[in-house]
C-alpha cells in the first residue's frame, strides 16, 4: 500500500538520523527523527490497511483513495523540508571564500538609474579589457563572453564590440610592415 518514496523517504530519514558526523543542526536532527518514526508508522498502518482490503473486511471508499493519493505529495514535501534543513549553513562565519581563495559573491542592488557609457567610452575599456586578456593568455584575443564579463554588458553589444576589435586588428596587421 505504501509507495517506494515512502520507504526512501524512511531511508533517508534513518540515514539523517543516524549520521552524527556531520554538523547538522539539532532541529534537523529532531525534524528526521519525527519524519523517521512517522514514516514508520504510515508504513505499518498502510500495510495493515492493505491486508484488511484484501482480506475484504474494509471496503475501498473514496477517503482511502485520496489518502493513498496524498502519500507521494506528503513524501516530497516532507523531503524537501528535511533537504532544507540539513542543507542550511551553521550560524557562524562562512569559511568557504578563505578555503577557496574565491571572494564571497554578492548580489548588486541598483538604486538608481544605471550610467549610460558612450560608444567610445565601451571601445575604449573593450580595447583594455582585451590587451588585459592577451597579455594573460599568450596573446589570444578575448571572446564575445570575456567582453560581456569584464564589461558588464549585453550579449549583443558584446558581439559588436567583438567584431570592432577584430576589424583593429586585422588592420593593424596590415598597416605593419612585414619582414
Amino acid at each position: 500500500m505504501a509507495p517506494a518514496g515512502h520507504h526512501r523517504r524512511l531511508r533517508h530519514d534513518v540515514r539523517s538520523r543516524l549520521a552524527r558526523r556531520n554538523p547538522w543542526q539539532q532541529r534537523a536532527r529532531g525534524f528526521a527523527q519525527a519524519n523517521a518514526i512517522g514514516a514508520i508508522a504510515t508504513s505499518i498502518i498502510g500495510n495493515a490497511g492493505y491486508h484488511l482490503i484484501a482480506t475484504g473486511i474494509v471496503a475501498i471508499s473514496w477517503p482511502i483513495v485520496v489518502l493513498v493519493g496524498a502519500v507521494p505529495a506528503a513524501v516530497l514535501g516532507l523531503t524537501a523540508h528535511l533537504h532544507a534543513l540539513t542543507t542550511v549553513a551553521a550560524s557562524g562565519p562562512d569559511p568557504a571564500p578563505a578555503a577557496t581563495g574565491r571572494p564571497k559573491v554578492r548580489t548588486r542592488v541598483r538604486t538608481g538609474q544605471a550610467k549610460r557609457r558612450t560608444d567610445a567610452a565601451l571601445l575604449k575599456a573593450a580595447q583594455e579589457a582585451d590587451a588585459r586578456h592577451r597579455a594573460e593568455h599568450d596573446g589570444r584575443p578575448i571572446s564575445r563572453d570575456g567582453l560581456r564579463l569584464a564589461l558588464r554588458i549585453a550579449g549583443p553589444k558584446a558581439t559588436e564590440l567583438r567584431r570592432r576589435l577584430a576589424a583593429e586588428s586585422t588592420d593593424r596587421k596590415e598597416a605593419s610592415p612585414h619582414s
